[in-house]
């Protein structure tokens, strides 16, 4: 059985960057991962997760934003369709590539996560 779960996180650092968590268990086989965000940017990733989920097999959007350079994609299939993030985070905090995909539903609780912030 595959559950999946999204949470919020600070970074703890003191550099104002949101850490989005992917809890993944698949058939007991732990798929955990995280995304590093300036809290800034979060709001381009709640509008387009928004337009993602409307739309299968979205064909993305990537900006630029100071050290985060986001992109949001659609894939899966039309029964099972999957909302891809990505970041490719450079500077001093959290620097590296991080990639988190999710259901439909799991998008629609990050989107509402976001916009709580």
């Amino acid at each position: 059985m595959r559950e999946q779960e999204i949470t919020l996180q600070e970074d703890g650092n003191g550099c104002d960057v949101i850490i989005i968590v992917s809890t993944l268990i698949d058939d007991g086989i732990d798929m955990s991962t995280r995304l590093a965000v300036a809290r800034e940017h979060i709001g381009w990733i709640a509008d387009e997760v928004d337009k993602a989920r409307e739309t299968w097999g979205y064909s993305g959007a990537e900006v630029t934003l100071g050290d985060d350079h986001l992109s949001v994609f659609g894939g899966g299939t039309d029964w099972q369709p999957i909302i891809n993030l990505q970041n490719v985070r450079s500077g001093n905090c959290e620097a590296g590539k991080y990639w988190i995909g999710m259901t439909v539903e799991v998008a629609e609780k990050l989107r509402d996560l976001l916009r709580s912030r």
